[in-house]
């Protein structure tokens, strides 16, 4: 199985950036899944616990962010305007006072509304929105060089408040400081999934991610945690192909603790 180049780019993204586990210029258009509108969102299987996704109010968009339209690809302008959205103090007062769970699926329908229902360019834009940290400290192997990398444009500011806002202890078994970085394997192991139509990719990246985790001597590697939620990521991309729109949050339901290896 291969994948088509317009899609190459985000795969090797999604295999390096979520490898920071908790620490803490514009692409070409090639990079981006460029799939075109998938019809809207299929019937939902709806639970007492769901949010309404037709509830969800986008902020206007506002002149300099629709320049983007003429610049920058779909995935890039959907996941810009996807973090300004949990940055700004619409995204608390819209969802502030819902369970972690539920604001997990917050994301993903804003995303979802945002990318006007593509599911792939939702998918990779709740992924790099949700990422933890703006940037990440690596030892180069051999040599012991510590490298620092940048993930984000945001501003401190920005990203101080997107971090703030974005749901933590979602999962049964959370630690006390939360789990935020487990949104971006959860949705980068979706993706793959989707855009690959192989779960069982999906879920090798997740043990190349622990392994790289381990070459850079980054924190969290060896996470049987992070494999856990990229197997449940898997998993929601298969109920998206097939037409059943759960939420995300309909995923978690199990301690990650109980390893899918």
């Amino acid at each position: 199985m291969t994948l088509e180049p317009r899609v190459a780019f985000p795969f090797l993204l999604l295999l390096l950036l979520p490898c920071a586990g908790e620490a803490g210029g514009a692409a070409g258009a090639t990079a981006c899944h460029g799939g075109g509108r998938h019809g809207g969102r299929p019937p939902a299987e709806n639970s007492p616990d769901d949010i309404d996704p037709s509830a969800i109010i986008l902020p206007a968009v506002t002149f300099w962010e629709g320049l983007e339209y003429f610049f920058l690809p779909d995935c890039l302008r959907h996941m810009r305007r996807l973090r300004r959205f949990i940055a700004s103090d619409a995204f608390p007062a819209q969802f502030g006072a819902l369970p972690p769970p539920g604001q997990v699926d917050a994301v993903w329908y804003s995303a979802a509304a945002i990318a006007e229902g593509d599911p792939f360019d939702a998918l990779l834009a709740s992924c790099f929105a949700t990422l933890p940290y703006r940037t990440f400290d690596a030892v180069i192997p051999l040599v012991g060089w510590v490298v620092t990398l940048p993930v984000s444009t945001e501003s401190r500011e920005q990203f101080r408040r997107r971090l703030e806002h974005l749901p933590a202890g979602f999962l049964p078994d959370s630690p006390p400081r939360g789990d935020r970085d487990k949104m971006t394997h959860f949705f980068g192991s979706a993706y793959l999934a989707a855009v690959t139509k192989s779960p069982l990719l999906a879920r090798r990246a997740g043990l190349w991610v622990e392994a790289l985790e381990k070459a850079f001597k980054l924190e969290g590697f060896n996470d049987e945690r992070d494999i856990w939620i990229n197997a449940r990521g898997a998993e929601f991309a298969q109920a998206l192909l097939a037409h059943r729109n759960l939420p995300p949050s309909r995923f978690f339901r199990h301690p990650a603790t109980n390893s899918d290896r």
